[in-house]
């Protein structure tokens, strides 16, 4: 049961809704005559990450000192934490898929901080992330062209559930996406637009390789990021800026940085469905032009396919 308060109900009744018919969609495929080609293809995971660090958020998410996990800072865990997900592929074009994670500290709390400034504990109803997503893909000779949503749900929350657009354009091994947000939330401002340039390769000896080069194009203003107290309907002090729970020394919002560098290395264990990984990340710039710390990442997956 999610815990949270959504601005998006139907959404979420909606995307449980498709969650709930994968099973029922997998048993109709073994129903097709031989030889007929899939309708679709459902893959599966589970995996076992050393830390959870998202878009190369690795430091802080504010604009001073890090403030680390339980003070609901980046990065999302620094311990191991389980992630969970499914895909769901058709032959039209259309797809849809699912991610889950566990946090080491509670959106629920964060949010509650905003417009109640003696909340100081943020690692108790700690919150588990549900990433809803699906789309198009339509090919176009030798390019694809894909265009979807992204809902970000979370159990225990306030003020972190918002919606993604997201758009691309893939030519062989090389894809192009910018990902914009469509609310203001705890994760961002409204219109805030992540870019990234994807390199994809499969390599001998059951080895993937994946890089990628992001890039964060940001809103300066918003509800609970920029250089006003939004709740308190005031301007934040010289060389301060809102970070959700109120107005912070240090650096100011920016409007374009480097985000990262992520190289990503897994290897399918033979006869087994079983993949091991490792991510290394160049750390690059927040919103408030903060350096994020360079990070390696290890991680172990069951998957289905």
């Amino acid at each position: 049961m999610l815990h949270s308060i959504s601005p998006y109900p139907e959404m979420r009744l909606a995307c449980l809704a498709v969650l709930g018919l994968l099973p029922a969609l997998s048993a109709v495929a073994g129903d097709l005559p031989s030889g007929t080609p899939p309708l679709y293809n459902l893959s599966a995971h589970v995996d076992l990450v050393s830390s959870y660090v998202v878009r190369g958020f690795t430091t802080t998410y504010f604009n001073g000192e890090p403030l680390g996990n339980a003070s609901a800072d980046a990065p999302e865990s620094e311990d191991p934490v389980l992630q969970w997900g499914a895909d769901l592929k058709f032959a039209s074009g259309w797809y849809l898929g699912y991610f889950g994670s566990m946090i080491n500290y509670s959106y629920l709390r964060l949010g509650q901080a905003y417009s109640n400034r003696s909340v100081s504990v943020f690692d108790d109803e700690k919150s588990i992330e549900h990433d809803i997503y699906g789309g198009y893909q339509l090919p176009l000779g030798e390019f694809t062209i894909t265009a979807g949503l992204t809902g970000y749900l979370y159990t225990n929350s306030r003020h972190a559930e918002t919606l993604e657009s997201r758009v691309g354009i893939g030519y062989g091994d090389f894809s192009l996406f910018s990902q914009t947000l469509m609310n203001d939330s705890l994760l961002g401002n409204a219109g805030d637009t992540y870019w990234t340039l994807n390199y994809r390769r499969v390599l001998p000896w059951n080895l993937n390789f994946n890089a990628t080069l992001g890039w964060f194009s940001f809103r300066r203003e918003g509800k609970f990021y920029g250089t006003r107290d939004t709740y308190l309907k005031t301007d934040c002090p010289p060389d301060s800026a809102m970070n959700v729970t109120g107005c912070y020394p240090g650096k100011l919002p920016v409007s374009n940085t480097f985000g990262h560098v992520i190289l990503q290395l897994s290897y399918l264990v033979p006869n087994l469905p079983v993949s091991l990984g490792v991510t290394g990340i160049l750390g690059g710039y927040n919103r408030f032009g903060v350096a994020q710390e360079n990070d390696i990442i290890g991680s172990i997956s069951l998957y289905y396919e």
